[in-house]
């Protein structure tokens, strides 16, 4: 799912927490990809990546059941925040991963709601839910100097 945080930021809201998405614009059209709104099915789960300026994969929803009507919104689906990822996958890391180069989400990105196939969506998890690698040991300019192979000169040091 695509979140525009203009709309609807991901990153105002806490886990468990339950959200709406409605399947037609403000115009009353429905939107791009309506028919996977359709398909959507309780315990179905969704990648929530938001758009500019972001640009990130940044949690795991849980959809609630099938598309349904509310009166205050009309047709919406329902679903639940349920994980934030540790690491957020960049756009630009996961578009040119070679393991999801025929993901409709990266040949076809307009759309609010894209459809994932199994493999795609481990890959994405997996590379969201990656361990936070510790923070590398300091060492000095000659070792810099030395393990790259630059020159002094061509370091700004302070």
């Amino acid at each position: 799912m695509n979140a525009n945080p203009k709309y609807w930021n991901i990153d105002n809201f806490k886990e468990g927490q339950q959200q709406t998405y409605t399947t037609h614009n403000d115009k009353g059209n429905k939107r791009r990809i309506y028919e996977y709104f359709r398909q959507l099915k309780p315990g179905d789960q969704i990648i929530g990546y938001q758009s500019t300026p972001s640009l990130k994969v940044k949690a795991l929803f849980g959809s609630d059941n099938r598309y349904n009507k509310n009166d205050e919104e009309g047709e919406v689906v329902t679903f639940r925040i349920k994980e934030f990822f540790p690491l957020s996958g960049f756009w630009e890391e996961l578009k040119t991963n070679p393991l999801l180069f025929n993901c409709e989400v990266f040949n076809n990105n307009q759309g609010l709601y894209s459809s994932l196939l199994n493999p795609s969506f481990k890959v994405i998890t997996e590379i969201c839910k990656r361990e936070m690698v510790d923070e590398p040991e300091p060492y000095s300019i000659s070792e810099a100097l030395s393990r790259y192979f630059l020159l002094k000169i061509n370091l700004e040091i302070p």
